[in-house]
């Protein structure tokens, strides 16, 4: 028999049964949206996290109190320090970048608010990857001269002027009831692992260590290695350098008052993580396909059954095995595909909504076309059974069937 005609055969067959044909499709297409929304919520998940971490700087290594990731107060790291990273590894840290911060109350007139306000240095512009809208950023003069000057994000200007595109550079407002110049406005950059950037407040290191924290120790030193082949050395020296300073014996990793953070690799464990996930969740919505196949597989066995006279009377005529079996296996490859494609175009709107719900970057992952082949297969290996055996039907025991 032609292949056109074994296809519009097993089409009209369905078409015969259409309710039939949906229940056995929806399991597969239960199983196709799963594979698909699960993998790329995955994919979406590790790249907004990825683009977090990434975002914080380049080749970035930082340098924290070891009380400050339990939550402690720690007093052991020092503007001292930052100077000695420069001069000790100088081929192997491009710069330095020294801060302070907290959260203190801002005020314009009569409109009041809190906002992060952060002491630094004019090399944490480079480091953080920090973009200007309107006028500069943190110089030396300002830093040596402990000017009260102020670099506010769009937040900030929201929060104290009503309009987060007005230009406010030249205006006063306080910082804790120290007045402060707005002297430059940063692009709008969101939030990442260091909180949300548009809304803080940048003002140089010596201002706020003396006049808003009157305090003379660091939160925290950021650094940019050279590139990033050299992260692991200069983590590695980093770590002697602050052993040696700080006197600290062995065993180090009960004694160390300090941590190295390394961006390099904390996206490469979260590559790794994102994996793993994936793989995971991929495995749940597979699972979904199978139970999905074995549904397709009895619904094609019980149509063999009720089909037993329509056999024998298409093998009196002339069809062959081979066109009963076919027949058969198509209907059943039908079936998978038209729920693979059904849960395929379900999938795209839910994780569009998603994506923009939580401002995600909307993402497909390469599961989309392993999801169609495979619900394809699924429909090929549970529908060869029942195509096997009502190929193997004797043509006169199946006119006889009642």
């Amino acid at each position: 028999m032609q292949p056109r005609m074994l296809l519009s055969g097993a089409w009209r067959a369905l078409a015969a049964n259409k309710l039939r044909a949906t229940l056995s499709a929806l399991g597969v297409m239960i199983g196709v949206f799963s594979v698909v929304t699960l993998t790329s919520l995955a994919q979406m998940g590790t790249g907004f996290i990825t683009h977090q971490v990434s975002s914080l700087g380049v080749n970035l290594l930082i340098v924290v109190p070891r009380g400050a990731i339990a939550g402690g107060q720690t007093h052991n790291l020092g503007l001292a320090d930052s100077r000695v990273i420069l001069q000790r590894l100088r081929g192997l840290i491009v710069q330095a970048a020294s801060d302070v911060y907290g959260v203190l109350d801002i005020k314009l007139r009569a409109k009041a608010s809190s906002s992060t306000i952060v002491g630094v240095t004019p090399s944490f512009m480079p480091v953080t990857n920090i973009e200007l809208r309107a006028g500069r950023f943190i110089t030396e003069q300002d830093v040596n001269g402990s000017t009260a000057v102020a670099v506010v994000g769009p937040e900030v200007v929201q929060h104290l002027f009503g309009d987060k595109d007005l230009n406010p550079v030249g205006q006063r407002f306080e910082i804790n009831r120290n007045r402060f110049r707005i002297v430059g406005v940063t692009k709008e950059k969101g939030s990442n692992l260091a909180g949300d950037n548009d809304d803080k407040i940048y003002v140089p290191l010596s201002t706020a260590m003396r006049r808003l924290y009157n305090r003379t120790d660091l939160n925290a030193i950021l650094l940019e290695a050279r590139d990033p082949q050299s992260m692991k050395s200069a983590q590695d020296s980093l770590n002697a350098l602050f052993r040696q300073r700080h006197h600290i014996a062995k065993p180090y990793a009960n004694h160390d008052d300090f941590m190295v953070q390394n961006s390099a690799q904390a996206l490469d464990i979260l590559g790794k993580v994102g994996g793993v996930v994936g793989m995971l969740v991929g495995g749940i919505g597979l699972i979904s396909l199978l139970v999905g196949g074995i549904g397709i597989m009895n619904i094609m066995l019980v149509s063999v059954t009720e089909r037993t006279r329509e056999i024998g009377l298409r093998m009196s005529v002339g069809a062959t095995r081979s066109d009963i079996m076919w027949q058969f296996l198509l209907e059943a490859i039908f079936i998978s595909l038209i729920g693979g494609l059904t849960g395929l175009a379900l999938s795209l709107p839910v994780l569009a909504l998603i994506a923009w719900h939580f401002k995600l970057a909307f993402q497909l992952t390469g599961m989309i076309l392993i999801a169609v082949f495979f619900s394809v297969g699924v429909g090929a290996l549970f529908g060869a059974y029942p195509a096997a055996k009502a190929a193997r039907q004797n043509p006169i025991d199946c006119l006889r069937f009642e």
